[in-house]
């Protein structure tokens, strides 16, 4: 039980917090253990959960560290602490986003991609004192820092996003060199679907390598594979790949599933939360995690919106899906399944991205037409005229 001189204190050092918020000068200040409650969300620097002395004897521990591009990375400890996130001094021309950890002992490494960011200004983790751990990192056009915290299976992860200008230092959409980057899903230890004698890795690697191949031949953009081989790459692998590219537009093939076997049709998704039990269940099954953490990972994304590339990632899916299925009809018969959104983690980018699912390896028909090159061909011959639509001229 506090004392009443103890909850005075406690409420005194939370509105100093707030006024030291409302000056800027978080920064360089030390944030009080127990000031900041659940909910207390003010804008880009205050988050978390309150420290209670004697409900934890021991600091939290980082879990991982994981980016999904430059600009975004998700930081797991193994239980919620308070924490403060903002922008500091630039350093080299560039500036840089902090999330000090409050109540915290760094137990892993910062696994970075080789493409996250130049050598010169690598992102930092490390134990800035005792019983705070730092991320730092510097992002070009900074524009706005955002984080958010979610509960994930006994865990909590907090997710840290920086936000450039469009119009920043770097190479503006029209001027920079244009590479789409084609994402053939699954491979190596992760088959995909299985059914009727076929592995969704296998079936999607050939679309992938079909549909490279169209593109190659209908537009001077450079084309490339997340993946030529059967080999196991993570998704933040194959976001890293993207962006070490230069990637302008991803999109991820794979082949559906679904435990009724008359189920078939061909569908194109985009990033968004859904309340579709089905698609919930694709996007459960592609991200490997369970029904519960994908909703919890779907409360994150109204707040982290990812703007035009929401919009357009909407109308390339759109333009592929009219494509795709006017391609397919002219010499085949398949179910129109739709324009549809989903959170795949593939699709957590900040570039127009789109996943789509060919056919249903568990029909019987579908799985057979997905053994003819012809009709793998035919569908790549869609997808790149879908494409090419879309781009500009």
């Amino acid at each position: 039980m506090q004392s009443t001189h103890e909850s005075g204190f406690f409420l005194f050092a939370k509105r100093l917090c707030r006024l030291i918020l409302l000056l800027g000068l978080l920064p360089y200040c030390a944030m009080a253990q127990g000031v900041v409650s659940v909910g207390d969300r003010l804008p880009y620097a205050v988050g978390g959960t309150a420290f209670d002395q004697s409900k934890f004897q021991t600091p939290a521990k980082t879990v991982s560290v994981r980016y999904w591009h430059p600009s975004k990375v998700i930081i797991t400890l193994d239980r919620a602490v308070p924490y403060v996130y903002g922008i500091l001094p630039s350093l080299a021309g560039r500036q840089r986003i902090y999330l000090d950890l409050f109540d915290t002992t760094l137990t892993t490494q910062l696994q970075q991609p080789a493409s996250v960011t130049t050598p010169q200004n690598p992102p930092k983790l490390y134990q800035w004192n005792p019983r705070i751990v730092r991320f730092e990192m510097a992002v070009n056009g900074l524009s706005s820092v955002i984080a958010m915290d979610y509960q994930a299976v006994g865990q909590r992860q907090i997710v840290l996003e920086a936000r450039v200008l469009p119009n920043s230092a770097q190479k503006s959409p029209a001027t920079a060199q244009r590479t789409i980057i084609i994402d053939a899903g699954h491979g190596g230890e992760a088959l995909g679907a299985v059914a009727n004698g076929l592995e969704e890795h296998a079936i999607v690697l050939k679309v992938a390598q079909f549909l490279q191949k169209e593109l190659k031949t209908l537009t001077k953009t450079p084309v490339l594979l997340t993946r030529q081989t059967n080999k196991t790459m993570s998704i933040e692998q194959r976001l890293a790949f993207a962006n070490a590219h230069h990637g302008s537009l991803l999109i991820s093939i794979h082949a559906n599933a679904y435990k009724d076997p008359k189920v078939r049709g061909t569908e194109v998704y985009f990033l968004s939360s859904t309340e579709d039990q089905i698609a919930s269940d694709l996007a459960s099954r592609e991200n490997e995690m369970s029904l519960a953490e994908l909703q919890k990972f779907q409360n994150i994304l109204t707040d982290l919106r990812l703007g035009i590339h929401m919009a357009r990632s909407q109308k390339l899916a759109k333009s592929v899906h009219f494509h795709l299925l006017k391609s397919l009809n002219k010499n085949y018969t398949t179910r129109d399944m739709g324009v549809k959104q989903a959170p795949f983690l593939i699709l957590f980018a900040n570039i127009p991205a789109i996943l789509v699912e060919l056919e249903f390896l568990t029909n019987p028909q579908a799985a057979k037409l997905l053994t003819s090159p012809k009709y793998l061909q035919t569908m790549a011959q869609g997808i790149a005229k879908g494409v090419t639509t879309f781009l500009p001229n």
